[in-house]
């Protein structure tokens, strides 16, 4: 089995250890300067993780079996890409961009029944709802672009 691993930082660490522990060949993309779990892999290809159409030829050539990431919002998004259009499983590129759409997931979450939320609105430029408050993008995940505004 073959599984193509996009991005070589720090987070891809564990998945490559576990990969070969259970006898999976590793195929690694990202650049090199930074890519601190490079030696992991069985082969590993110096090139950026945007450049879909040149990894997804490369992973026919090597004939993966699968496409994942395990570090971030970028690498989940090609690992994805990736994967829908060699036709692997995986979560489809739709749904990817559909999560990482804040405010379109609390819309379609808002009425699950136990599942609580934070008070929230769409910033359309006007003078915030409530202060003080924390503003986030609605794309991505985590704490990257939060802020808090109190006046």
């Amino acid at each position: 089995m073959k599984l193509a691993i996009i991005g070589a930082s720090f987070g891809q660490e564990k998945l490559c250890i576990k990969a070969r522990n259970m006898g999976i060949e590793t195929i690694g993309f990202a650049w090199s300067k930074g890519a601190t779990c490079k030696d992991l892999f069985n082969k590993f290809y110096d090139i950026s993780i945007l450049d879909y159409e040149k990894i997804i030829d490369i992973c026919k050539q090597e004939k993966v079996d699968g496409v994942v990431s395990n570090a971030s919002d970028l690498t989940t998004e090609a690992a994805s890409y990736i994967a829908d259009a060699l036709k692997l499983p995986c979560t489809p590129y739709s749904v990817i961009k559909k999560i990482f759409d804040k405010h379109s997931v609390r819309e379609l979450t808002q009425n699950i029944e136990n599942l609580h939320q934070i008070a929230y609105y769409e910033y359309n430029g006007q003078k915030p709802a409530f202060l003080p408050c924390i503003i986030k993008p609605i794309s991505g995940n985590g704490k990257k672009g939060v802020s808090f505004v109190s006046t």
